[in-house]
């Protein structure tokens, strides 16, 4: 019946990833790895390993043996929605890389809801935004953070001026001016279908990586990420699933929407 009919649907729509086999079972999709659920904050500096940043440590092995030709040096970090764990994991990624002795950079793309100056205890006055708009100098809003060789650009404040700099491809020089200057560059975006920024700037990276979340995730959504991503020519590397619970008062890492 009619009503059947739009019971299952409501469903199929509603249905919230429970299972990493639920996106291995998605075409097109590659499962790049689990990390576990967290919750609160672990300062910037801290040298405590937990099964999270274990599980980072592994996607970053990963990511660095994927089937790209050469290993990608530029990587974005998005999901679908928002609350899908995107920007705990650029931030984790980025340490991790930095903690291998790898020049890293993580810059906060998202520059509706930015996310990551708050987690590092950082500034965010001076960062992308004023750079794209040419107030300063790149390298006068390059942060270092308590993490050795990592540093952070910060979203900056966003007005239309640096949203109309963002669609002249203004990032593209600035991304090319970095990547003289590090080895790694993490750049957290915002949600794919709800920021159109975001496409523009996964074109100017050499992949992504979506974050999706247990009991959070929506498979039509994902799935729907991942045709807008790949209908304008962005690679994507694969997507990893947060979920697996763990002791928070061992395993804290700054938790992130």
């Amino acid at each position: 019946s009619l009503t059947v009919g739009l019971v299952l649907a409501w469903d199929v729509q509603g249905k919230r990833l429970n299972a990493s086999q639920e996106l291995i079972a998605q075409p097109y999709i590659r499962l790049l790895g689990n990390v576990p659920a967290v919750h609160g904050f672990l300062g910037s500096g801290s040298n405590k390993r937990g099964l999270f940043t274990d599980a980072v440590d592994s996607l970053r092995a990963t990511i660095r043996g994927s089937s790209f030709e050469t290993p990608p040096k530029s990587i974005m970090i998005s999901s679908a929605v928002g609350q899908e764990g995107k920007s705990t994991l650029a931030s984790q990624l980025a340490v991790s890389f930095a903690q291998c002795g790898q020049k890293t950079l993580l810059i906060d793309a998202d520059l509706r809801n930015p996310q990551q100056h708050g987690g590092f205890g950082l500034s965010n006055e001076t960062g992308l935004c004023e750079i794209m708009r040419g107030e300063v100098k790149i390298d006068s809003a390059l942060q270092p953070t308590s993490v050795e060789s990592l540093s952070l650009l910060s979203a900056g404040k966003l007005d239309q001026t640096a949203a109309q700099a963002l669609g002249r491809n203004v990032l593209k020089t600035i991304l090319s001016e970095l990547d003289d200057q590090f080895d790694v560059i993490i750049l957290d975006s915002g949600p794919v279908l709800t920021h159109a920024d975001t496409l523009l700037i996964g074109q100017l990276a050499d992949m992504t990586v979506l974050s999706t979340r247990r009991d959070v995730s929506r498979l039509p959504k994902i799935m729907a990420a991942v045709e807008r991503l790949q209908s304008v020519g962005i690679p994507i590397a694969g997507a990893v699933l947060h979920g697996e619970a763990t002791d928070s008062r061992k395993h804290r890492v700054p938790l992130f929407a």
